[in-house]
Parts: C-alpha cells; structure tokens; sequence
C-alpha cells in the first residue's frame, strides 16, 4: 500500500530585534532673555509710556524629564517715570532691580498632548513659577535734575526685596541643540518703596 502525504508548510520570518541605545531624557540648558517690562510702582505716573522699558537677563535650567525642570534666572529690570511732584513742578523716578530666582518649569505641551507630530512636534509651551531675592536702587529727582531721594545715600547697602514670578513660555525648536521662543511673565515685589515712597 502507498501513501501519498501532501503537507502544507509555512514559515515565517521572525524579525530580529535589536536594542534601541539610551536617550537620555534628562539635560542642561541655558538660555538668554530680552525685551520689555511694565512696570506700576509710586509715584503715580504722567504719561503710560514711561512706564516701558528694555531688560534682559539669562537662565540656567536642568531638565528632569519631558515634564519637569528646575532652574535659576537672573534678570536686570530698570524702570521709572515722571511723575508730578507738586502742583507746578514734575519730577523724575529713576530705578532698576536685580532679580535671582528659582523656578520650576512645567512642559504643559507634553502633559496636555504628548504625541505630537509635523509642525507641532517642534513647540513647546512652559509654565514657570519661581520664588527668590530681587536688588533694586531708585533715586528722585525734581525738573531741575536735584537729587530728592537716593538708595544709595541710606548708607544700608542695597536694598533687597523678596520677588516672585509666573510665566507662560512658547518655544520653537530650530535644532536639536537651539530654540527660540517667546514669554510673558508677571512679578510680584514683597516691597512698597521701589520708587523712593514707602
């Protein structure tokens, strides 16, 4: 007797799989401000204007993970105005504060939509919240440029203010190593005599 077998055979190829090399995730990263502040300090203001000015600063931030960073900042904030100093004479507030803070930055992006692709793949948006020290020096003046108050003729140093800050952040990046982008903040000083009226 013969038997005849007819088999069906299938192979399939398994593919090889290799191990992806680590990426970290965690990283450093410096940054460099610049723009404009508003300042609302005493004495009451004459013209809105006045009361813009340009600054500038840097940060230095660590990166924990996609969602969260820690950092420092240092920011040179002048501002000042003129101001009426009695019914027929203007005077002039001239002041800056040097600004050190903490902060910890969230990426609300990645929280909120974290597989982004094309464009999208590219933005970023912080949150920023931070606590630290600011250094500020005023000085009054009245229209003939005399000297009524000055900060630095209290023979206590410079005076120090606790400052807060929020942000919102939008950013951009061009490279793997380069961003550009574009904040707004809010600051709170613990100290009513940034411009010379306490």
């Amino acid at each position: 007797q013969e038997v005849v077998t007819v088999s069906h055979s299938e192979s399939t190829e398994i593919p090889k799989t290799t191990i992806c090399d680590f990426v970290p995730v965690s990283h450093w990263s410096i940054g460099f401000k610049g723009g404009a502040n508003y300042f609302r300090v005493a004495p009451g203001i004459l013209s809105r204007r006045d009361q813009i000015h340009l600054m500038g600063g840097a940060e230095l931030e660590y990166s924990i993970n996609p969602l969260l960073g820690l950092g420092v900042e240092y920011m040179y904030n002048p501002y000042g105005h003129s101001f009426l100093l009695n019914t027929n004479q203007t005077g002039t507030l001239d002041g800056r504060t040097h600004d050190v803070l903490m902060y910890a930055s969230v990426n609300l992006a990645n929280v909120l939509i974290p597989n982004r692709t094309g464009f999208w793949s590219y933005m970023n948006i912080y949150g920023n919240a931070g606590v630290g020290v600011g250094f500020y020096q005023f000085k009054l003046s009245d229209a003939n440029d005399n000297v009524i108050v000055d900060s630095r003729d209290a023979g206590d140093g410079v005076p120090q203010t606790l400052a807060a800050k929020v942000g919102l952040n939008l950013e951009f990046n061009l490279s793997k190593s380069v961003a550009f982008g574009g904040e707004v903040q809010y600051r709170y000083y613990d100290r009513a005599n940034l411009g010379g009226y306490s």
